[in-house]
Order: C-alpha cells, then sequence, then structure tokens
C-alpha cells in the first residue's frame, strides 16, 4: 500500500501515520507513507512518484489551496488512477460552500470529519466497492481493489 497524508498540522499527520501502521501490523502488505506538510510538497511527492499511490488522505483546507487541488494533480497524471481519495473536513462549510457537495461532484471517494477513526475511512471505501462502485475517485475503471488505508484518530 502506496499512501500519502496532507495535512497542514503536523499532529494530524503523525496520527494518521500512526493509525495506518497500526492497522497494517498484521498485514502481509507492506506499507509505504509519506507525509507531506505543504501543499507544494505534496504536489511534488505526486510529481514524482515512480510508483502510482495507492490511497491520499487530504485536507480540504491547505495552504494556499485546497484538497481538490491536490486531486485535480492525481487527475493529471494517469499512473494514479486508481487512487482512492479521503477528504478531512474541519466542517461542511468552507467560504461559503458546501464541501461535501463540492467533494461528491469531484468524485472524492470518502469525506470524513476531522475527529475520525480508521475504520471509519475503511468501511466506507470498501463499502462503496461492494455496492458495485468501480469508478476510482480520479477517474476511469479499477481492474483490482486495493485495501484502503488511511487516516486519523
Amino acid at each position: 500500500m502506496r499512501l500519502l497524508i496532507v495535512d497542514i498540522s503536523p499532529t494530524i499527520g503523525l496520527m494518521a501515520h500512526e493509525s495506518v501502521e497500526q492497522f497494517f501490523e498484521d498485514k502481509k502488505e507492506e506499507l509505504y507513507c509519506s507525509i507531506a506538510l505543504h501543499a507544494d510538497d505534496a504536489i511534488s511527492l505526486i510529481k514524482g512518484a515512480a510508483d502510482p499511490y495507492d490511497m491520499v488522505i487530504c485536507n480540504f483546507v491547505l495552504d494556499g489551496m485546497t484538497g481538490i487541488d491536490i486531486v485535480n494533480v492525481l487527475k493529471a497524471d494517469h499512473k494514479h488512477n486508481k487512487c482512492k481519495v479521503v477528504m478531512m473536513v474541519d466542517g461542511d462549510n468552507h467560504n461559503g460552500q458546501n464541501i461535501t457537495g463540492i467533494c461528491d461532484k469531484e468524485g472524492i471517494d470518502t469525506v470524513v470529519p476531522k475527529a475520525f477513526y480508521l475504520s471509519q475511512v475503511f468501511s466506507s471505501v470498501v463499502k462503496k466497492e461492494s455496492d458495485g462502485d468501480k469508478t476510482s475517485a480520479i477517474g476511469g475503471e479499477r481492474e483490482d481493489s486495493p485495501e484502503p488505508a488511511h487516516s486519523s484518530n
């Protein structure tokens, strides 16, 4: 599992990483996790990735841009077309806009409040797949369903 966590809060980034590590401790799958504390760092990691990310956990509000901008960078690089996206939100309103509505329109896999449990993310993403939703958050059909991994507590 290749995971990217994008949040301007080092605390959230580290908590998410710790939660994911605990989840994968008993799994046979290896975890490769990167944390970007700045949007520009996330963009550099995405563009420079030799292998595609399986999942990105991203805060909606970033420094100088939104998580949707990060999703658009993923969309532009087709190697990431199977990547799952989990958007973390502090509330459902940003500059007068409905965040959940924006994320739905952009095809984000899962939207979670900033205080959430790892199990919420996995169950939400897995449920969508079991319901027959085989489209990726960034477009295209998925040939396989990578096991989701995300976030913090």
